[in-house]
């Protein structure tokens, strides 16, 4: 009946959908080479500055920082990511414990809003944002990294 196999469809779509979650998500966890070389050690803590995601709805770029943090958890770090969606990018800020007293993630994305035309606010270990510029990613990341030069050199 066309029923029925219109419901097949329905589920074997569905369960494609999440195998293609799923591979995004080891593609974001395995972190090529290229990841890990976009972290820079700054005061004896760790700042990583991904690769920008493409295409990640805000759940996967959460997971894809979840997974960051259970890589990282026996040390002190800062991780600041963003992804570009429909021409529109988000952005995660992130910060170990420890780094939460020295460089709230809240406070350090309210710095850095102004260049994407951002929005957003958080707490002091995550803060998360959305604005207009993808093409300014890098810049954002850029001055990301001095802004924790300048506030763990002190």
């Amino acid at each position: 009946s066309g029923v029925g196999s219109a419901e097949r469809l329905r589920d074997e779509l569905k369960k494609r959908d999440k195998e293609i979650d799923q591979l995004k998500l080891k593609l974001a966890s395995g972190a090529p080479k290229s990841a890990e070389d976009r972290s820079t050690e700054i005061g004896g803590v760790l700042v990583w500055t991904p690769e920008p995601l493409q295409n990640y709805d805000k759940k996967e770029h959460r997971q894809f920082m979840d997974a960051f943090k259970n890589r990282n958890q026996n040390r002190s770090w800062i991780a600041i990511s963003g992804a570009i969606n429909d021409g529109k990018v988000s952005v995660i800020v992130e910060v170990s414990s420890d780094v939460t007293k020295k460089l709230p993630a809240d406070q350090l994305i309210k710095y850095l809003l102004p260049i994407i035309d951002g929005r957003g606010g958080g707490k002091p270990d995550r803060a998360e944002a959305g604005g207009r510029n993808p093409e300014r990613l890098e810049n954002f990341y850029e001055e990301g990294r001095k802004t924790v030069r300048e506030k763990l050199e002190d």
